[in-house]
């Protein structure tokens, strides 16, 4: 099977944290690095806290910083992080055109 560039895998990581980060309340980092291990990406913790602190400059995330670990969510009102779901057909279609 042939490696996946690394920005590939990074943009992979990015986007599923961005889909792990709640709207209504925090999730710690420590809960994120929890989810993304037992989701099977190898990343450490401090790497994580870069990765979080990155995407909250560029997406509407809050920080809290009172209490660590920090925690994170979407800013009130922020449309948040959705990708389309492809159907059963069209994510074979999208495999076959990819391969």
């Amino acid at each position: 099977m042939d490696k996946q560039p690394q920005t590939l895998l990074q943009s992979f990581l990015i986007i599923d944290i961005l889909q792990r980060i709640p709207r209504s309340r925090f999730t710690t980092s420590t809960h994120l690095h929890e989810q993304l291990q037992a989701a099977g990406y190898d990343i450490s913790m401090r790497t994580l806290q870069r990765w979080l602190e990155a995407i909250s400059q560029h997406y509407p995330i809050e920080c809290d910083m009172r209490c660590k670990p920090f925690g994170y969510r979407w800013m009130e009102g922020a449309q948040g992080f959705n990708l389309p779901v492809l159907s059963p057909p069209e994510a074979l279609l999208l495999e076959l055109a990819r391969s």
